[in-house]
């Protein structure tokens, strides 16, 4: 079946109360509730939610939805990047609903703590799931060599396929850091896309783009994720302003001055 022209791609990072002890940054996580109402809401709407590996396999569902988007079956893609433990009760959340999403990890903390298990991820894609490559380390790709991105984007894909015996296609750059060239060099290294941290809508014919996505914060509203699913343009506009602004100040400040602000501003883990 024809992939819609656009489709929106949620990013999404932990799924757990604040009450729990990790170390999950509280500006990227929800709630289970909160993730429980939007994707609720979404199916409502008539959204078909997909991972980003079975849209580009083709394996959307033949069955018709309540409604359609300009014309087009209504879909809208679900990730989560870093691995985080809480992902695995999310995953179980979808696979209930008949929805599957991209689980990015890197293979170095897998196993670590707060962090997916092996045998955990090996179950998430029992149910559906697909486990992708966040990079060999956490590790931020513009501050490595082009050997060192080579090495993360290699290593992290055969390791994920040794563990898990499954096809790895997908790569999240760490913290939406992308390298000049990323796309081409992820393509060498036997990837078909790259899922960006970039805002707007996924135009699904422009094979050589990255796959942006908007992520889903603490403070973001469901009735803001209804109009990126349906593409508002106001709303896609104001979320690439702000991506370009700090964006512009991250370079200002270098990244770690950038950090050391984002920390002072929202707390982390609090």
């Amino acid at each position: 079946m024809p992939l819609p022209d656009r489709i929106s791609v949620l990013m999404y990072h932990a799924v757990e109360n604040r009450s729990v002890d990790t170390d999950a940054d509280t500006h990227y996580s929800v709630t289970p509730d909160v993730f429980n109402q939007q994707i609720d809401a979404l199916r409502t709407d008539g959204f078909e939610l997909m991972s980003v590996a079975a849209l580009i396999a083709g394996k959307a569902s033949d069955s018709p939805p309540p409604e359609r988007l300009n014309g087009q079956k209504k879909i809208i893609a679900m990730t989560f990047d870093d691995g985080h433990i809480s992902n695995g009760d999310a995953a179980q959340s979808l696979a209930d609903r008949q929805a599957s999403a991209d689980f990015f990890v890197n293979p170095t903390d897998v196993g670590s703590r707060h962090r997916l298990s092996w045998s955990a991820l090996a179950d998430m894609a029992r149910i559906g799931m697909s486990i992708q490559s966040h990079g060999f380390t956490h590790e931020h790709l513009d501050a490595m060599s082009p050997e060192g991105v080579w090495n993360s984007l290699t290593r992290s894909r055969s390791t994920i396929e040794d563990r898990l015996g499954l096809a790895v296609t997908l790569f999240a750059p760490p913290g939406g850091r992308m390298p000049p060239g990323l796309q081409a060099t992820a393509r060498k290294a036997g990837y078909t896309q790259v899922c960006s941290s970039r805002p707007g809508a996924w135009h699904t014919a422009a094979s050589e783009d990255d796959v942006p996505r908007f992520a889903v914060l603490e403070s973001t509203q469901l009735a803001l994720i209804r109009r990126w699913a349906a593409h508002h343009k106001v709303d896609l506009a104001l979320a690439s302003a702000r991506y370009q602004a700090l964006r512009t100040l991250k370079s200002i400040m270098g990244p770690a001055g950038y950090e050391r602000l984002r920390l002072t501003l929202i707390g982390k883990g609090e």
